[in-house]
């Protein structure tokens, strides 16, 4: 048994061990933790039954899901992930293996990953509805953490300051 903090609450889990599918790919063999308890932030989300790691070459002592898809060679070493504008959505997902061409327009944008453990990319722009809040730049990159598992928003205190004192982003996400 183990208690860990989990986004924003805390949950009991045991380690376990089960084979996953991905609709056509089967990933064996995989260790994870078994949600045994949560508190009241977890416990709303739906079908929450355990959690699987998708960092690579952190310091944890359990391979992350995504060593076993590199080890295994089960899925192609791509995947997608469609985040839904609708509140409570449960239309958003990730894709293994490629991407769905329902879900976006034109050519995909690549972006290279400058902190595997985070899935950190480099950003040069940061906007709110159609207005540049002007924190990052060409010249001035900023570091975005691509996090599927969260909703948290994170930036140094200043930055935090000028996007909150901004009227289009209260108007925009109030």
């Amino acid at each position: 048994m183990k208690e860990f903090v989990f986004g924003s609450g805390e949950i009991v889990g045991m380690l376990s061990k089960a084979d996953f599918s991905l609709g056509k790919y089967d990933v064996k063999n995989v260790y994870f933790y078994e949600i045994l308890a949560e508190d009241e932030l977890i416990s709303d989300l739906d079908g929450f039954e355990g959690i699987v790691g998708m960092g690579i070459g952190d310091d944890s002592p359990l391979p992350s899901f995504l060593d076993y898809v590199v080890n295994q060679k089960s899925i192609p070493s791509l995947f997608s992930v469609y985040l839904s504008r609708e509140e409570n959505s449960k239309k958003s997902k990730i894709i293994f293996g490629g991407a769905d061409e329902d879900y976006f327009k034109g050519q995909p944008k690549y972006y290279n990953v400058n902190d595997p453990f985070y899935w950190a990319i480099d950003m040069e722009g940061i906007f709110v509805g159609d207005q540049d809040t002007g924190l990052c730049s060409k010249q001035n990159k900023c570091k975005a953490v691509i996090d599927t598992g969260t909703s948290f928003f994170a930036s140094s205190t200043m930055n935090i300051i000028k996007i909150a004192s901004n009227k289009l982003f209260f108007h925009h996400f109030l």
